[in-house]
């Protein structure tokens, strides 16, 4: 809901700017909760990253709050991925892909329901069929995200992630005519170098791990 909010009330491409956070948040959380070893380059990493962020929301604070609000859903929004994710990779060795989803859907669904009695209207045809076309994307994205947390390589698969970016880019533009401001590119730069730091040094760090034990 938060980045329902969020892509209502920014351009595309600030809002996926903004969404790569939850790789930031996913360093914090795993030190926290995973009670992981954050060692310096994560922390200076991640501190970076969170600088990028700022870059990205200086000019939309500065204008007042109305601007710095959307900004401000998405980073939550990317917060809550993060701990989804989490819950996602600690469940996922025992649990399929569907009963996940079943579970998410199922959720989301009773979690929706006291907003919309509160604004809700009878959808138009068209409205109905980009919702239910909209639904069914989202679906098939949760499964293939799902799936390839499952079986893929983060280092491989966090380049193929930032390919969003550059779409919402594209489509932004030629849908909506919006064009990200230089402090969104800036922004986006900063925060893409400090996450994919993070994510070589995750690998490395899980390949020197993996060859030590087949060493014993």
């Amino acid at each position: 809901m938060l980045s329902f909010y969020a892509f209502q009330n920014m351009p595309l491409a600030d809002a996926n700017a903004l969404s790569f956070t939850r790789t930031l948040w996913i360093v914090v959380l795993a030190g926290v909760f995973l009670r992981e070893t954050v060692g310096p380059l994560r922390i200076g990493a991640t501190l970076v990253g969170f600088g990028g962020v700022l870059i990205m929301l200086a000019p939309k604070l500065s204008g007042g709050l109305e601007f710095g609000l959307p900004g401000l859903a998405m980073l939550a929004s990317s917060l809550l991925l993060a701990l989804s994710i989490l819950g996602i990779k600690s469940i996922s060795h025992d649990t399929s892909p569907t009963v996940m989803m079943v579970w998410s859907a199922g959720l989301g669904l009773i979690f929706s329901i006291p907003g919309a009695m509160l604004t809700w209207r009878v959808p138009a045809p068209a409205d109905l069929a980009l919702l239910s076309l909209m639904g069914m994307l989202a679906s098939a994205t949760l499964a293939f995200y799902i799936k390839g947390i499952q079986i893929g390589d983060a280092a491989a698969m966090a380049p193929v992630d930032y390919s969003r970016l550059v779409l919402a880019v594209l489509f932004g533009f030629v849908l909506f005519g919006e064009l990200p401001s230089l402090w969104t590119v800036a922004g986006a730069l900063v925060v893409v170098a400090s996450t994919l730091l993070i994510t070589w040094r995750e690998h490395h760090v899980a390949r020197r791990a993996l060859q030590g034990r087949s060493h014993e």
